[in-house]
């Protein structure tokens, strides 16, 4: 934002990170937003890894609540059982920063 975006397109598990970083960026506190993005950035590089994003991003939504399954079509891959445990780990981070 501070090189002049002025949007993302970021995935829907984490919709009030993003909110919340331009929120800070707003107001002047771009510290805060960046102590905050830090802490969302591992989950989010894990989303962007080619072919595995859409089935991560599905995890996170079926760990809300918001979705009954985390399938994936093809040729998407599904995240493998060490990779459920690293995104519970990285969701706990993150979750963590919203109850502060």
């Amino acid at each position: 934002m501070q090189r002049g975006a002025v949007g993302t397109m970021p995935s829907s598990d984490m919709t009030w990170v993003y909110v919340e970083v331009m929120r800070l960026v707003e107001q002047g506190q771009t510290s805060e937003a960046w102590r905050l993005f830090s802490i969302a950035l591992p989950l989010i590089r894990y989303e962007l890894q080619p072919g595995l994003g859409v089935s991560a991003v599905k995890i996170n939504l079926v760990a809300e609540g918001v979705l009954a399954s985390a399938r994936v079509r093809q040729p998407t891959s599904t995240v493998d059982a060490a990779g459920h445990d690293e995104l519970k780990v990285l969701r706990e981070l993150v979750a963590a920063e919203k109850r502060a």
